[in-house]
C-alpha cells in the first residue's frame, strides 16, 4: 500500500474514504495512545480513549481541514478525551459520595493517602493557584460546569479554559507525587 501524505489522507477520509482512515489510524494510533497514556498512566483507558479519538475524528470527517496539520488535530481530539474521562470519573466518584478530586491522583496516591487527607492536600494547592485558574478549576470541578459555560460566564475562550484546567491538574498532581 503506497503511504498517502497527510493532506491527502485528510482529503480522502473527509469525502469518506474509509481505507484512507484505517491508514490514518495505523499510522497515527500508536502516537495518540501514548500521549493519552502520559495522563491516564494506564494502558487499557489509553488504548480505549484514543479509539474513542478515532472514532469521533471518522464521525466529523466532514469538517476536517486539510490546510491544519493532523497531527495537532489528534492533538486537540486526545486532550478533549482526557479531559471528558477525568471529568466523568470524577462526576461517577462524586455520585458515590467520595470526593471527587480523588479521580485526579494516580493509583499508588490513592493507595497511599486517604481521602480526608487527600481532600484537605487539594483543597490547600487549589487555594494557592493563581486567581484565575483557582476559579475556573472550582467552576469545572466543584460546581460542575463544562468548559464552554465556563468560557462563556467568564467571557473567555475554551482553549483558555482548557489551558487553565490542565495547568491546575499539573499542579495538583506535581504536588500530590512528592
Amino acid at each position: 500500500m503506497l503511504q498517502m501524505s497527510d493532506v491527502d489522507m485528510i482529503a480522502a477520509v473527509k469525502r469518506g474514504d474509509f481505507v484512507a482512515y484505517e491508514q490514518m489510524f495505523m499510522c497515527y494510533f500508536p502516537i495518540v495512545r501514548n500521549f493519552i497514556r502520559g495522563f491516564v498512566k494506564d494502558d487499557e483507558p489509553a488504548k480505549d480513549l484514543a479509539q474513542d479519538v478515532f472514532m469521533k475524528l471518522w464521525q466529523y470527517r466532514s469538517s476536517l481541514d486539510a490546510s491544519k496539520p493532523l497531527r495537532s488535530y489528534l492533538f486537540l481530539l486526545a486532550r478533549r478525551e482526557v479531559c471528558s474521562h477525568f471529568r466523568a470519573k470524577a462526576q461517577r466518584v462524586n455520585r458515590c459520595g467520595e470526593d471527587h478530586i480523588v479521580a485526579i491522583a494516580d493509583n499508588t496516591t490513592q493507595q497511599q493517602l486517604d481521602s480526608e487527607e487527600l481532600s484537605g492536600v487539594v483543597s490547600g494547592i487549589v487555594e494557592n493557584m493563581p486567581p484565575k485558574r483557582k476559579e475556573i478549576f472550582t467552576m469545572s470541578r466543584r460546581q460542575g460546569l463544562s468548559n464552554r459555560e465556563i468560557a462563556e460566564r467568564l467571557d473567555i475562550s475554551v482553549r483558555t479554559v482548557d489551558k487553565h484546567i490542565e495547568l491546575a491538574l499539573q499542579d495538583i498532581r506535581k504536588r500530590i507525587e512528592r
